[in-house]
């Protein structure tokens, strides 16, 4: 069941589910039985300016399984939330803050609570550049001996369009660190860069990739690792195809994983992309 009303530009939602499943039509069999209500507000803060709050509380009763040694479960899960993003011109910015609360009657190992924070940015800056960045960290409490566990993360991608030259330069970055009472600390590091050159002769039939990246993790009480580095290369041929249909039919990004063979595959209506 959802309600929802409109207060202006404002508006206010209730959700409310119950579902039951696992019981035969004897009354045989676990049975497990959920509900849930999550309640929504929404509402401008100003010209381009938008504020999202959730609250939510969510039930589980499960029967157990004493022949398999399954044990049931008797779980209530709260969890809020607020999100707030801006328009500024061309470029969005979102930052979020959210927090979940997880408790067992029957297994207390499975107790827990999250909070968790995020600042994001994407879009364009100016004619020529488009940013994606991100900022989040994690809190994860939990009953011995899981304890308390970290998590930061930070990435950069900006995209560099020189159009005159039809080249497009793509460098990324991110770095993300695990901090836990159960497993100490590690670091992940990635670091690349993609070059694409897709000049507009013989409506878009040549399209190059070049691609780099690096990225190593560590972790507490090991030497630091070098960097793993990887190189990939991808040449697309493509005829046959109307303006609208190049338009719509972007080259294939590089692969993600290293690539040891040249491989020839022809896509429909005259496309083959070499790598």
């Amino acid at each position: 069941l959802t309600l929802g009303k409109y207060f202006g530009s404002k508006m206010l939602s209730l959700q409310v589910r119950s579902q039951e499943s696992g019981t035969l039509a004897d009354g045989s069999g676990e049975k497990v039985a959920e509900q849930s209500g999550t309640l929504t507000f929404i509402s401008p803060l100003g010209t381009g300016i938008m504020a999202n709050a959730t609250a939510s509380a969510t039930t589980t009763d499960g029967d157990g399984d004493p022949l398999h040694g399954v044990p049931g479960s008797d779980r209530t899960m709260y969890s809020l939330g607020v999100t707030v993003s801006e328009t500024i011109g061309t470029l969005s910015i979102a930052e979020s803050i959210t927090w979940q609360d997880l408790s067992d009657s029957v297994t207390s190992a499975f107790d827990s609570t999250v909070t968790s924070g995020s600042v994001s940015a994407g879009g364009m800056l100016g004619a020529s550049v488009m940013l994606s960045a991100l900022i989040s960290g994690t809190r994860s409490e939990s009953p011995a001996p899981v304890g308390t566990t970290d998590l930061w993360l930070a990435s950069l991608q900006p995209t560099f369009n020189w159009t005159k030259a039809a080249l497009a330069f793509t460098p990324r970055a991110s770095y993300s660190r695990v901090k836990s009472d159960l497993g100490g600390t590690s670091d992940s590091e990635q670091y690349g860069l993609v070059v694409q050159w897709s000049p507009a002769w013989w409506q878009s039939f040549v399209n190059v990739q070049v691609g780099a990246d690096w990225n190593r993790s560590s972790s507490e009480g090991l030497p630091t690792p070098s960097f793993d580095q990887r190189i990939v290369a991808s040449l697309t041929l493509r005829w046959g195809l109307s303006r609208a249909a190049l338009a719509a039919t972007p080259p294939a990004p590089l692969p993600t994983v290293p690539v040891a063979t040249a491989r020839l595959s022809t896509r429909s209506r005259g496309e083959a992309m070499l790598r």
